[in-house]
């Protein structure tokens, strides 16, 4: 950590040019923002949507130049880091957050919290909680009438503190931006552990899908997000305990992030596993004594109510059923099945990251661990297929080390899922999704073959035979 402080202090004392390009970009995703913050303070979504999507274009100019440069001017990584907390904190003023009500039910969990209830044990319309309703945090909780919260003891932890500094959307976005901040300092410090530019940190700070669901919509997966990123810096440090009691902490803010313990787990070594394990088991302890219903909450509820237990919800079981259809085989693909196979896939494409990364054909020299977890995040993410843009927003760390325009893209063109607020039908499902995820394996498939054709003239030069 000191030596990143030197060199950051060192690079802003030698500034003696202007990064005028990323000047130029950074000023462009500030005035794409303004004009979003104006449609989405009329409550215009549609043209709210295609801001963000446009925003993506100055985005990934600027990307490219980062990863094409060599060297930085002077104050490069400034007006980086600048530019990113100027794009957060201008989007906290945002109130009532239209691209979602998500932010509503934290703010009632802490101030449930706060009166000695469990906030596993009632809905929020329930009778027993009547006396902290209000007129600006209980009309706009979604679900009030009929689910339980959803979200698990750290995230209940972080609702709780957060609101003792004030029960309000601004207070508690002001908390989320904030962990969305110390996000980036631990990828500075993981960017210099690895010895790679301090620069990529654009990857994570411009993102346009991190800067609207944190700042505008103040979304929990900041803090997931944060603690994802502490258990890759603690398995750079060689340091499995502390890697597996955040990858806990993550898993516990939303249930996603186990998907990444084959990732960051050493084969024969179990201080990973055993932290993981026990700090789930003493973060649950509590509400486990102190609830008197069950502390899952929501979650088998919402996992039908959103298609997964009919399979609606999988896009890529709909599509092998749809192709099944189409050649005129009276099969269908079980649900059950598929799962077991797309997660037996999962564990297939982590070893073949793992194995592209020891032919030396992916880039930037990052560590196995960070190209399994960008590997698992991007195979949970698609088997998942939900509605929600800010699902995918776990992959985008991953890219501030690994270069892979398919997940890239990915996390660039699922705002086109906010059109879900006002013109989506459950019916409208495969369609809805094949929007997005069509062009993404279109570009995994080039990039798959572009690789192995780098990998093939990679040979021939070094005269290893063709398998």
């Amino acid at each position: 950590m000191t030596h990143l402080f030197a060199e950051f202090r060192h690079r802003l004392a030698s500034g003696s040019r202007t990064p005028a390009l990323l000047c130029f970009l950074g000023l462009s995703c500030l005035g794409l923002e303004a004009v979003g913050f104006v449609f989405h303070r009329e409550g215009e979504i549609l043209p709210l949507v295609l801001v963000i999507l446009l925003s993506a274009i100055p985005f990934a100019i600027a990307v490219f130049y980062v990863a094409k440069s060599k060297r930085f001017p002077h104050g490069s990584l400034t007006v980086i880091l600048l530019f990113g907390v100027l794009m957060r904190i201008g989007l906290v003023p945002l109130d009532p957050p239209y691209l979602s009500t998500d932010i509503y039910r934290y703010i009632w969990d802490g101030r449930v919290q706060a009166a000695g209830v469990s906030p596993y044990d009632y809905v929020p319309a329930d009778s027993n909680l009547q006396h902290l309703r209000d007129s600006d945090i209980y009309p706009s909780i979604n679900r009030k009438e009929y689910a339980h919260t959803i979200y698990p003891p750290v995230a209940q932890l972080a609702f709780f503190a957060i609101t003792r500094f004030g029960e309000s959307v601004s207070v508690m976005k002001t908390g989320i931006v904030l962990c969305d901040l110390a996000t980036m300092g631990v990828l500075l410090v993981l960017l210099r552990t690895l010895n790679q530019p301090l620069e990529r940190i654009i990857l994570y700070a411009w993102h346009p899908l991190v800067i609207w669901e944190f700042g505008s919509a103040g979304h929990v997966d900041a803090i997931m997000i944060l603690f994802i990123v502490l258990a890759l810096l603690f398995c750079a440090q060689n340091r499995p305990g502390l890697s597996g009691a955040s990858l806990a902490c993550a898993t516990l803010v939303k249930f996603v992030p186990i998907f990444l313990i084959p990732a960051i787990y050493k084969r024969w070594n179990l201080r990973m596993p055993a932290a993981f394990v026990a700090t789930i088991t003493i973060l649950y302890l509590p509400y486990l004594l102190h609830s008197n219903s069950s502390v899952i909450g929501f979650l088998p509820e919402y996992a039908s109510e959103e298609g997964y237990v009919i399979g609606r919800q999988f896009y890529l079981l709909n599509v092998s059923n749809q192709l099944l259809h189409l050649i005129k085989v009276g099969l269908t693909i079980p649900l059950s099945l598929f799962v077991g196979f797309t997660l037996f896939a999962i564990l297939g494409i982590s070893v073949w990251a793992q194995q592209r990364k020891r032919d030396g054909c992916l880039v930037k020299d990052a560590p196995e661990y960070l190209l399994s977890g960008l590997a698992f995040s991007c195979a949970a993410a698609v088997l998942i297929s939900s509605n929600y843009p800010w699902y995918y927003a776990w992959i985008i760390p991953f890219l501030c080390f690994v270069d892979f325009s398919p997940a890239l893209l990915l996390t660039l063109a699922v705002p086109v899922f906010y059109r879900s607020i006002i013109e989506y039908r459950p019916s409208d499902t495969f369609e809805f999704h094949s929007q997005v995820f069509l062009p993404f394996f279109a570009l995994v498939t080039l990039w798959f073959f572009s690789l192995r054709k780098a990998a093939l003239k990679t040979r021939q030069l070094v005269g290893v035979p063709r398998s």
